[in-house]
């Protein structure tokens, strides 16, 4: 078994090797701008023109190769970002190289990562493609109703760190712009592990996979429910769906609920100790009010 002292020996023998090896290169092909222009095309952009053979040397082959392949990713990137999804090592997602003024290479955040990440963040969590970009800025709101809703949410959104955080519910009839009120509070909490589940969808869900939907749904910092009251009548629907709000309540795990109807006009489909758990739960009413309006996704 090799000792500390042996490892490092090693591994400073080994970097002595590849110092000579590139030196010897940037002799072979007349300086360091041609091996560079030469041996990391993908870094002619990236090193400094003036950059010394000492400076060059002073790499490992490992670390000029992890950036010439994160810049060939760069290169082949797509507008919305996530060329370089998953990677990692020195060179880990969201980052690329640069020359440093310490005449280094080092890296730097890509301006494209932060609206991958959260569309990454979203698109996990399920909420549907329409709207990815749901965002407070992005609602327009036609009415003193929908301002003062658009408010509300606001404010849950803010107190969201809280201990106890409780339920957003938000009402309304369809066309006003629920989902996307839900989807963008969601978007503010910043939560990692969040989950939007239109809830018919969801119901047909714990049929099929009960155990694992149910655990998701049930230990998620965040659950957005869509469409309460839109799913088909029926006990096992009524009960699941009472089991999950009531582990997420004694838990005090927070939900975001949207639905058409109030409380009170779904206590035949839902059941009194439903209504009661839900009306115990909700921190933050919203109610919309106003004739439908069609929206452009977004908006």
């Amino acid at each position: 078994m090799k000792t500390i002292g042996q490892a490092v020996d090693e591994l400073l023998t080994r970097r002595a090797r590849e110092r000579d090896a590139i030196q010897k290169r940037i002799a072979r092909d007349g300086g360091t701008r041609r091996f560079v222009e030469k041996r990391l095309p993908r870094l002619s952009d990236v090193i400094a023109p003036d950059v010394t053979e000492e400076q060059l040397a002073a790499h490992s082959r490992w670390e000029l190769r992890e950036a010439s392949q994160r810049m060939r990713d760069c290169a082949h990137c797509p507008s919305s970002g996530g060329a370089c999804d998953g990677a990692s090592g020195y060179f880990a997602e969201g980052t690329f190289p640069v020359w440093t003024d310490e005449h280094v290479l080092g890296r730097a955040d890509c301006p494209k990562w932060a609206a991958y990440a959260e569309r990454r963040r979203l698109k996990r969590a399920g909420v549907p493609e329409g709207f990815m970009e749901a965002t407070f800025e992005s609602y327009v709101a036609r009415s003193d109703v929908e301002a003062e809703a658009k408010e509300l949410c606001r404010q849950y959104a803010s107190g969201f760190e809280t201990s106890d955080p409780g339920t957003l519910m938000i009402t309304g009839p369809t066309g006003l712009g629920k989902t996307h009120l839900a989807v963008a509070t969601a978007r503010e909490c910043r939560t990692p592990r969040l989950m939007f589940a239109y809830l018919p969808a969801l119901v047909d869900m714990l049929r099929e996979y009960t155990d694992e939907a149910f655990l998701r749904a049930t230990t998620c910092d965040l659950l957005v429910l869509d469409d309460l009251g839109a799913e088909r009548e029926s006990a096992f629907g009524q009960e699941k769906l009472e089991h999950l709000v009531n582990v997420r309540w004694s838990e005090r795990r927070p939900m975001i609920i949207t639905k058409n109807r109030s409380l009170n006009a779904m206590t035949k489909t839902l059941g009194e100790p439903l209504i009661r758990r839900l009306v115990s739960a909700t921190r933050i009413a919203v109610e919309l009010d106003g004739d439908y309006h069609e929206r452009a996704a977004g908006v």
